[in-house]
């Protein structure tokens, strides 16, 4: 399914009966989805700034900016 797909996209899909989702986004990373996981709730979203609003982060994490930067990815949950 993904292979017909061109262009830049990040999609999320939720099956009800499984409670599972699928989280996808283009090959090339050109549309960005971040993520983050806080009080049993999953919030994905293609721009960061939501995220940061919504659960009020407000420090930063220096590690975690040199972490993306270096590898464009977070490990062990980490955030900037």
């Amino acid at each position: 399914m993904l292979q017909e797909l061109n262009g830049m996209f990040s999609l999320v899909i939720y099956n009800n009966q499984t409670s599972e989702i699928f989280v996808a986004r283009d090959g090339l990373g050109i549309k960005p989805l971040y993520f983050t996981q806080k009080h049993n709730f999953i919030t994905l979203s293609s721009e960061i700034s939501p995220i940061i609003q919504l659960y009020n982060f407000s420090e930063i994490d220096d590690i975690g900016i040199r972490q993306y930067k270096k590898l464009r990815a977070f490990f062990n949950g980490g955030l900037i």
